[in-house]
């Protein structure tokens, strides 16, 4: 008894035990050079499986995608919106791009002292529903897979006019592509399943991610005669956004080096 006893109790405390020894990933080799403004990335290479690379960002953005938030879920002290840097790291042989958010969130923790912690807020947000005469939404050609056919991939491009082509995506995301136009989350409550390619034209002048876009970079917004708001286009689609208050889990940073540890 005294001995299976024992090899229960070790098979119960083995996985947490192998668990705390399990080190972080972490990148190979990483260099960072901090900047004084912003630098085109214009002719510089871009990421491929075996590195990452970050040009002209600002450490908000390393955070959102270190931890799969987005923007507003994000709460950090003002310097982080004009601070930039160019960041290069090259992955471990054997490792993969899916670890890449584990082995940023140990680089911000070792080269910026990163220290966060999570917290629920309730805010204002925009419930996407379904007008009253129904969702006027095209199909995707995916769609013809069958119900249960998930997205295989989806293609969003926008153009400086506010014209916006979601391709091949469902509800869930279109609201979080949303979020990033309207300046408050999006909730998809429309119980509306499938796939759809939905084109937009927005006007500029009323897109949060256009006015964004703008503070760091030398883009010309044109002006598009045949754009409408948000909400207007929404209406077209048959979908609406309601106001309404949830709560939201935020990352909150707690102290961050503006200056990063040396390479």
């Amino acid at each position: 008894m005294r001995s299976r006893y024992g090899l229960a109790l070790l098979s119960a405390v083995t996985p947490f035990a192998i668990h705390a020894q399990t080190a972080p990933p972490t990148f190979e080799v990483v260099s960072i050079k901090p900047l004084e403004h912003f630098v085109s990335p214009q002719g510089r290479p871009p990421s491929d499986a075996g590195r990452v690379s970050y040009s002209s960002i600002v450490l908000w953005a390393l955070i959102m995608r270190a931890y799969d938030v987005k923007k507003y879920q994000l709460d950090t002290p003002a310097w982080m919106d004009s601070q930039y840097y160019d960041v290069m790291a090259k992955i471990p042989d054997g490792a993969s791009q899916t670890q890449v958010p584990a082995m940023l969130q140990t680089m911000l923790a070792d080269r910026f002292g990163l220290k966060v912690h999570w917290e629920s807020q309730v805010q204002p947000v925009y419930a996407l529903v379904v007008s009253k005469g129904g969702p006027k939404l095209k199909k995707s050609d995916s769609d013809a897979l069958g119900p249960d056919a998930k997205p295989a991939g989806r293609t969003t491009s926008f153009s400086t006019t506010g014209h916006f082509e979601f391709r091949r995506t469902n509800m869930d995301q279109f609201a979080q592509a949303l979020s990033a136009n309207v300046g408050k989350p999006v909730i998809n409550m429309t119980d509306v399943e499938g796939i759809y390619d939905i084109v937009m034209d927005l006007n500029p002048a009323d897109v949060e991610m256009f006015k964004s876009f703008t503070l760091s970079s030398d883009v010309t917004i044109s002006e598009n005669q045949n754009a409408g708001s948000v909400f207007t286009v929404l209406q077209g689609l048959g979908l609406k956004l309601e106001s309404r208050k949830a709560p939201i889990q935020h990352l909150i940073v707690d102290s961050a080096l503006k200056v990063p540890t040396e390479n």
